[in-house]
């Protein structure tokens, strides 16, 4: 007989005399939680990725290059004050150049927490605070911005997520190009989607 336990009797006992435990339906969606090892109920959270991520990606990039460009005037700007002269125009080249660095940064910065933010992404765990905090100090030092700091803590900060998650985004892109290669692909695929 093939018939599950819950069906075969209404009582709500299986068959070993056990309460049958069943997670209600969520009204939003129409799917039950998931439950954690402590028996409380979370709902499942999409991973991050998608195009909004890779918009988000771009600008980061876009961001750690605008900065990198805007010590070019910064360097130009310090080395015109070798000169009496060369000062008048040096001095407000430098301060452009840092201020502008400073700029693109923040901008970048603020739409990198409005993405988390729209994301639920919660960003009061100690190692994302550590990541982000790096970041924002070594953007700061006047040629510490050549590091691309705001694209890498916005990888390290989604994969972090994305394996609290429950899938990560290297996994997944991973899994998708390693099934093409037969059953030991697939497996493998599995395997690193968990990464």
């Amino acid at each position: 007989m093939a018939t599950p336990e819950h069906v075969a009797n209404n009582s709500g006992l299986n068959r070993y005399g056990a309460p049958i435990r069943q997670a209600p339906l969520t009204v939003e969606n129409g799917t039950k939680p998931k439950t954690t090892d402590n028996g409380s109920q979370t709902q499942s959270q999409k991973k991050l990725g998608g195009v909004f991520w890779w918009l988000m990606l771009g600008l980061m990039v876009f961001s750690d290059i605008g900065t990198a460009l805007c010590n070019i005037l910064v360097t130009v700007g310090l080395s015109l004050t070798a000169t009496v002269v060369g000062s008048i125009i040096g001095i407000p080249l430098a301060v452009l150049g840092y201020g502008a660095s400073l700029l693109i940064s923040l901008n970048a910065f603020m739409f990198s927490m409005g993405y988390y933010w729209t994301n639920k992404v919660p960003l009061l765990e100690a190692r994302k605070l550590a990541t982000l905090g790096v970041s924002v100090i070594i953007k700061g030092i006047p040629y510490g911005n050549l590091l691309p700091t705001l694209t890498i803590s916005f990888v390290v900060v989604t994969l972090m997520e994305n394996a609290k998650r429950g899938s990560g985004i290297i996994g997944a892109v991973a899994k998708k190009v390693v099934a093409k290669a037969g059953p030991v692909g697939a497996i493998a695929g599995n395997v690193l989607s968990k990464a």
